[in-house]
């Protein structure tokens, strides 16, 4: 099914930062082109317009209404808990259902639904393991999650790590200001050190600092679950289909 991109950004008039992250075909835009493109081919083998989809950390719901409108869709809710997004996506997107939402905490699910997805999100929760265990209580028995996170160690990780702090870029912001601790980091890049160590429990994070996907996946597989993982550019996806029991395990091991 072919995507116009240009087209659908052109045509959306909502006044959404990373419009400039997608818009064009310069290398500034092509990893987060080549990653949406990624994504809409795994979603044509699980969405048809009979198909309820949610997707949490929606944001003001650019890619939520292009995917709704790809496949036509009739069920989608958008979930996210920034209110002032939600307030700009019910403005632009009015056929989409939108919740307020916080992964950070125990919550009941809102709804089940057949497809979940998770985009470029669990980077900036402050409770990865509740927000883990949330996702899982959302889909229905045999349904799929869809999640996607930022490469953050490695090369992709030591490439980000010196365009962050070259003159002008953002700095570590979230991160506690400790004597060294560029050093620190760079060093536990380059040996492979767990990057979560220079987080502190907190609500949430604005920037990647501190983020490693190897934790998340600890936390996948200690509820018994092996997702189907894939890389593009920086980012990794993994996908799962749940069965009746997941979410109920998930729960329990969190207990």
């Amino acid at each position: 099914m072919a995507l116009d991109l240009d087209r659908y950004l052109a045509s959306n008039t909502i006044p959404y930062y990373f419009r400039a992250l997608y818009a064009g075909r310069g290398l500034a835009s092509l990893p987060h082109r080549r990653r949406i493109a990624r994504l809409l081919r795994e979603l044509d083998g699980l969405l048809t317009p009979q198909t309820s989809l949610a997707d949490v950390g929606t944001g003001d719901s650019l890619l939520t209404a292009l995917i709704a409108a790809r496949y036509g869709l009739g069920q989608v809710e958008g979930l996210d808990r920034q209110v002032a997004l939600l307030e700009i996506a019910r403005a632009h997107h009015p056929g989409i259902r939108y919740r307020e939402y916080d992964l950070n905490r125990p919550t009941p699910p809102p709804g089940r639904y057949d497809v979940v997805l998770c985009l470029e999100t669990l980077e900036h929760v402050g409770d990865l393991e509740a927000a883990i265990d949330n996702l899982l209580g959302l889909p229905r028995p045999g349904g799929h999650l869809l999640l996607s996170v930022p490469i953050e160690i490695g090369l992709p990780g030591l490439l980000k790590f010196a365009v962050r702090l070259r003159p002008g870029g953002i700095g570590f912001q979230d991160l506690p200001r400790t004597r060294g601790l560029a050093w620190r980091y760079l060093l536990a890049l380059l040996t492979g050190r767990r990057l979560a160590r220079f987080r502190q429990p907190r609500a949430h994070w604005e920037t990647h600092f501190g983020f490693d996907h190897r934790v998340l996946e600890a936390l996948l597989a200690q509820r018994g679950l092996a997702p189907q993982r894939f890389d593009v550019a920086s980012t990794r996806f993994y996908r799962l289909t749940l069965s009746g029991t997941a979410a109920a395990s998930a729960n329990g091991s969190s207990a």
